[in-house]
């Protein structure tokens, strides 16, 4: 089946989140900060779940859906636990940005069952 622009732009979005997710693995070790490891290990799994999305999206593959599921929680989940370390003023907006997080999370999955599901019934006939 042939891409749309936006499988192009859910590809290439993917993939610049998963980049950005491992500069900051990266920048890590580099400049040595005192960033709990275990936020390290959740960007990296983070970052890792973006990059198969990327491919899952791009490649029109089944498990796409459930990768961008998975990209959606852990990230709205990091910032919502990272909430109490913000000052009250900060913290309503993390909160919309968990929401929107989400929302957009839950559009890409409605877009990719109806995409998927038509790829797939014309590779059946």
């Amino acid at each position: 089946m042939r891409r749309s622009f936006i499988d192009y732009f859910l590809a290439v979005l993917f993939s610049l989140l998963g980049l950005m997710f491992f500069t900051q693995v990266i920048a890590h070790f580099i400049v040595k900060n005192s960033d709990p490891p275990l936020l390290l290990v959740v960007h990296t799994l983070i970052g890792i779940f973006a990059i198969l999305s990327a491919i899952g999206v791009w490649q029109q593959l089944r498990y796409a859906m459930k990768t961008v599921l998975i990209w959606g929680v852990m990230l709205a989940g990091n910032i919502i636990i990272l909430i109490p370390f913000f000052p009250p003023q900060d913290r309503g907006g993390l909160w919309a940005i968990a929401v929107i997080i989400q929302g957009f999370t839950v559009v890409v999955l409605c877009y990719l069952r109806r995409r998927l599901k038509h790829a797939f019934i014309k590779v059946a006939e």
